[in-house]
């Protein structure tokens, strides 16, 4: 039986080819590979007859980058351009060399995509106006909470590289490709965006939507590739390859990516509400499993998407402008003077623990107890409360004067300047001081009601929706902290104790999030005038600093329902 081709390799010395970057052993080794392999010959016979039946169509540069396998070149087999006669195999490689020099194998890759397609359906397609090559990017559209190990969360809309290894390692994302699939990717996630229109998952789970026009998306595991017929599907990979496909909407097909059987060249299709799982032991083992709607995730959760502050001296945001939130699905922008401020009304720190319990902007010469006033500064604040590992389950203990045989509770009490009503999706924002030293996802806290009544509850924020490593988070202006000789144990205290004045020399960003009134227990259309919040007690050295603090109109209010 004839060997199969090293397909991986196969490409490599095509696109040497293409670039005119071919080395002689290369040039050996691909003349080789034709002389032995029919395979080989009928990738590039392939290629030739759909250069040649570019002549017939617009000379428009297609935008789609090189890669294949041989369960595609299979499952395409049946609707190839017009062959030409009979070749010589010696012809092939300088006939070939031509072609490629005077149409990119991103054409050739385009086309097999298309003619997948009736031949009626590629001519109208390619006849289409298309985005040109330099416009051919996969965007992050949209990021929640995301980190990836070692490196920088790109921006909002910016490109993502390809054929690089990134590693989810919190939150989710979204990807948008040049046709108009999406792609969001759940953690932990290992993936790497092979073309335009390939997605390569080694391990995690994805959410795809591909409308009309964007047929042939694949989503390539280590075992399977799962080719998109204009559908919505999930795909989830753990860590020994094993593969669930589960189809919401429309048709996928799903190819063995083993290439030593016939068998491997038939492929499953999936319809609507059809799930199948599969594992390699020895060889693949396939078969049908309960299908799960909520594998399938069609967005990405409500949260703070992104926010605009000044930066008066060009050396780092100082006040907040407006914050961007996802709410039910929709994206609102609330400039600054629409949010709701608070007063603070309670205060202890952890005792024996922090001593600095106000940021304060270094030109700042006000008297020290104006200072912990509520502004719209992200570098001010009163900072590092106090908390607990468990959430509150009671009524925390808030006595002006502090008794010691009720003591009250380590934290901080915030009180709405007028109510915020609990809508759809976040109804509070909520910024954070944070620097290198500490948790990238921010600092952990649980914030609840200030009175318990049936339903309610206190809720665990772990992590922001803009963390340290999102370009969203912007550096802040230096600023200095007043340090006290002692915990706080009051507001009276605060504004009391005389604390020395010093300057942070570490980078600090702001960090975000949005809180959810329902995730508290309170009833849609609740008022709410006042809150609890407490750090994790997480980390030992690390507690929430909490600069901004503010109440989402709701939308009914604000004209936006």
């Amino acid at each position: 039986m004839t060997k199969p081709i090293d397909i991986d390799m196969f490409h490599s010395l095509i696109n040497a080819l293409t670039n005119q970057t071919i080395s002689s052993e290369q040039h050996v080794a691909l003349q080789e590979m034709l002389k032995s392999s029919p395979e080989a010959r009928q990738l590039y016979l392939d290629f030739i007859d759909l250069h040649l039946g570019l002549r017939t169509l617009e000379r428009t540069e297609q935008e789609f980058d090189p890669m294949s396998d041989r369960s595609s070149q299979q499952r395409l087999s049946s609707h190839r351009a017009p062959r030409l006669g009979t070749r010589d195999v010696l012809t092939i490689a300088p006939l070939a060399t031509a072609a490629v020099l005077l149409i990119s194998i991103s054409s050739w890759f385009w086309l097999r995509s298309n003619l997948f397609q009736s031949p009626a359906a590629l001519t109208s397609s390619a006849n289409k106006t298309l985005p040109s090559l330099a416009n051919a990017e996969v965007l992050l559209t949209q990021a929640a909470g995301a980190s990836f190990f070692g490196e920088s969360i790109p921006s909002l809309n910016s490109s993502m590289a390809w054929q690089h290894e990134y590693a989810l390692t919190n939150g989710m994302i979204e990807l948008h490709f040049p046709a108009g699939a999406t792609a969001i990717i759940e953690s932990p996630a290992v993936f790497l965006i092979s073309n335009a229109s390939r997605l390569k998952l080694q391990t995690g789970q994805c959410s795809v939507y591909a409308p009309d026009g964007a047929q042939g998306f694949q989503v390539e595991t280590p075992i399977t590739d799962v080719v998109d017929l204009g559908t919505r599907f999930s795909v989830s990979v753990d860590e020994t390859g094993g593969t669930d496909v589960q189809v919401v909407e429309g048709i996928a097909e799903v190819f063995n990516r083993a290439k030593n059987t016939e068998q491997n060249a038939q492929p499953v299709r999936l319809t609507e509400r059809q799930a199948r799982t599969y594992s390699e032991i020895g060889s693949l083992v396939s078969k049908a499993k309960e299908f799960d709607d909520s594998q399938y995730r069609r967005g990405l959760p409500d949260r703070v998407v992104t926010y605009q502050a000044t930066d008066p001296n060009g050396r780092g945001a100082v006040e907040l402008v407006d914050v961007t939130v996802q709410r039910g699905g929709q994206i609102y922008t609330y400039p600054i003077a629409s949010l709701t401020g608070v007063e603070l009304i309670h205060f202890k720190s952890a005792s024996g623990k922090n001593a600095s319990p106000i940021a304060y902007r270094l030109e700042d010469d006000r008297p020290q107890v104006e200072r912990i006033i509520e502004d719209r500064s992200l570098n001010t604040g009163v900072i590092n409360p106090g908390g607990a590992r468990e959430p509150l389950q009671t009524d925390p203990v808030m006595a002006f004067a502090e008794s010691a045989e009720n003591p009250n509770t380590p934290g901080m009490a915030i009180r709405f300047l007028q109510p915020v009503i609990n809508d759809i999706g976040p109804d509070i924002v909520f910024f954070d001081l944070q620097t290198f030293n500490n948790p990238p996802s921010g600092d952990a806290f649980h914030i609840g009601p200030v009175l318990f009544e049936p339903g309610l509850r206190t809720h665990t924020i772990k992590t922001f929706d803009i963390t340290m490593n999102a370009k969203e988070a912007k550096v802040l202006e230096t600023f200095g902290l007043l340090r006290y000789s002692r915990g706080v144990d009051s507001i009276q205290e605060l504004k009391e104790l005389i604390g020395s004045s010093s300057r942070v020399h570490t980078s600090f960003r702001a960090l975000a999030v949005g809180i959810d009134l329902s995730d508290l227990g309170y009833n849609p259309g609740t008022a709410v005038e006042s809150l609890f919040i407490q750090d994790a007690m997480d980390d030992d050295d690390s507690f929430v600093d909490p600069v901004f603090i503010g109440g989402l109109p709701s939308r009914k209010a604000n004209g936006e329902l």
